[in-house]
């Protein structure tokens, strides 16, 4: 749209516009009304501003909704995040709140089948759906800066990864 709306502004094709309207003042009108919102969530300075700190995603956890008095303790906390419909780490965003990311990628894998202990993997949120846990969501932070983290193949590199849980005698 943003190309098409250059090419006719240059070319002074200003039809499919409401009478009166030109795309010069139209382009200008859109991005002083950016520029604000932009000046409102982030601040009057553009070099601190972050596409992060606007894109974030809001996991939810399912009973949130039957339970909105728990949310805060259900729901997954929210992650800066980048990339849209046009990038390497595609998401979407809510049509709601434009800002909220809605889709995205979910599990990322890198299998060596030439030495599986190179492998690595992430998930959104934590290796644990127990939001008491503290694997619930611990890979977040490093699934937004698409990192990854060990995926164990071999017995002994599981063992020596695995925590150990001390139980209490009854």
């Amino acid at each position: 749209m943003y190309t098409r709306a250059i090419s006719a502004s240059a070319a002074g094709d200003d039809s499919g516009l409401p009478d009166g309207e030109i795309w010069a003042a139209l382009i200008e009108s859109a991005l002083t009304q950016a520029w604000a919102e932009l000046e409102t969530r982030l601040g009057p300075d553009p070099s601190t501003w972050r596409l992060g700190a606007v894109h974030r995603t809001r996991p939810r956890h399912p009973l949130s909704r039957a339970f909105p008095q728990s949310a805060a303790l259900l729901d997954p906390p929210r992650v800066a995040t980048h990339g849209d419909g046009d990038t390497p780490l595609a998401g979407a965003y809510s049509m709601i709140d434009r800002f909220t990311a809605t889709v995205m990628s979910v599990n990322r894998y890198i299998h060596d089948p030439s030495d599986w202990r190179n492998s690595r993997w992430i998930v959104p949120l934590g290796a644990s759906g127990h939001p008491g846990s503290p694997h619930y969501a611990d890979q977040a932070p490093l699934w937004a800066d698409v990192e990854t983290i060990p995926q164990h193949w071999d017995w002994d590199d599981i063992v020596a990864a695995a925590e150990t849980r001390q139980t209490l005698e009854p």
